[in-house]
């Protein structure tokens, strides 16, 4: 049915979700019927960032972060025959998805992705204001001396 939920070590529920990561045999015809394997991994992507869940059904994988939110989906191209593999195949300390089909296997890139967008509107005004400030005392340091300089002139030649 594609629900995934999550429950503490006391048993107490801590979040409920419905996926696209559901299995039902009906939807998986053929030689993929026997072999479909629908599963739950935790993944750690890379250090410093939150574990991950990854959910997978007859046709989709899901990616879960620990408050179960979702954070992608992801339709398959075939149903998988094992439980995903994380690694970092394009070597930039991130882990990637690879899952294993019948006949291939299918790799997916994660890519971290810098804070919220509250937290990018802060850093980027933040450097506006910055960068505003700067050229205002350079160009007015240059004016104010500019200007000291040419009436020190003025009183000198008179």
């Amino acid at each position: 049915t594609g629900r995934v939920s999550s429950v503490g070590p006391d048993g107490v529920l801590n979040w409920f979700r419905p996926t696209n990561a559901w299995f039902v045999a009906e939807h998986v015809v053929g030689p993929d019927l026997e072999s479909v394997f629908p599963s739950l991994e935790r993944l750690s992507a890379a250090p410093g960032m939150p574990e991950l869940v990854l959910a997978t059904g007859a046709r989709s994988l899901v990616v879960l972060g620990p408050g179960g939110e979702t954070h992608a989906t992801v339709e398959l191209p075939a149903a998988p025959v094992g439980s995903p593999i994380a690694a970092d195949f394009t070597n930039d300390g991130v882990a990637d998805i690879v899952v294993p089909m019948r006949t291939m296997l299918v790799g997916y890139r994660v890519v971290r992705r810098p804070g919220s967008l509250l937290l990018q509107l802060l850093f980027g005004t933040l450097v506006v204001v910055v960068l505003v400030l700067l050229l205002r005392f350079h160009a007015g340091g240059a004016g104010a001396g500019a200007a000291r300089n040419v009436r020190a002139l003025k009183r000198s030649t008179d």
